[in-house]
C-alpha cells in the first residue's frame, strides 16, 4: 500500500451473508451510538474492496495530515478491536450487456474497482473488453501490482495508470466511440 494507506481486513459478520461487487458500507467506531443518538463524526462511509469468496470484508483509506477523530481512532485499531457495518449496499452493478465496461478512478478508488474487475476476470460473460484507467500520481496506485495480473479468458483487459488528469482526458480521446 502507498504511504498513509491502510487496509482493514475484517472477519464477516455471521449476518452478512454476501454483497455484490462494488459495494459500499458504513464502518462505525464501537461507541458511535449514544442515548442521544449516534455521533456521525464516529462513522464513515467506505468501498469494500474484497468479494465474499475471499473470506473477509476489507476496506482501504487514507490517513490524511490532520487527521479526524474516526480516522485517529481507527489507524490506532489492533487486530481484534471491533467496528461496526451498517447498511451494506451497491450502486455499481457489474453490467454484463455485451458493451465494453470503462472504469475510471482516482487515488484510492481503485480499491472500489478491485471486486468488479476480480468478479469479470473470473467470469467474463456479457463483457467484451474491459478498460480501466486510474489517474495515480503516485505509484504503485491502490492494488496496481494485483490488477495487472488480471487476464480476462481472452477478453482484452487493459489498466492503465495515468501521471494527471490533463493525461486521463488526452486518454479519453483516444477511446473509441462506445455505444450508449
Amino acid at each position: 500500500m502507498p504511504d498513509g494507506v491502510r487496509r482493514f481486513d475484517l472477519a464477516i459478520p455471521p449476518q452478512v451473508q454476501s454483497w455484490e461487487p462494488g459495494a459500499h458500507t458504513h464502518v462505525a467506531l464501537p461507541d458511535f451510538m449514544q442515548k442521544e443518538g449516534p455521533i456521525r463524526d464516529l462513522v464513515r462511509h467506505m468501498s469494500i474492496c474484497t468479494l465474499p469468496e475471499e473470506g473477509r470484508l476489507s476496506f482501504v483509506t487514507r490517513i490524511n495530515r490532520q487527521p479526524t477523530v474516526f480516522k485517529t481512532r481507527l489507524f490506532q485499531a489492533k487486530p481484534g478491536d471491533t467496528l461496526a457495518l451498517l447498511k451494506i449496499g451497491s450502486c455499481l452493478p457489474l453490467a454484463r450487456d455485451g458493451r465494453p465496461l470503462v472504469m475510471l478512478t482516482m487515488g484510492l478508488a481503485a480499491a472500489t474497482i478491485r471486486p468488479l474487475l476480480l468478479a469479470a476476470s473470473r467470469n467474463a460473460q456479457g463483457i467484451p473488453d474491459i478498460i480501466s484507467l486510474t489517474t495515480a500520481a503516485r505509484r504503485p496506485f491502490v492494488f496496481e501490482d494485483e490488477l495487472t495480473e488480471l487476464r480476462l479468458n481472452g477478453n482484452k483487459l487493459d489498466i492503465e495508470a495515468l501521471p494527471g488528469r490533463a493525461a486521463l482526458r488526452e486518454r479519453l480521446a483516444l477511446l473509441p466511440q462506445l455505444p450508449s
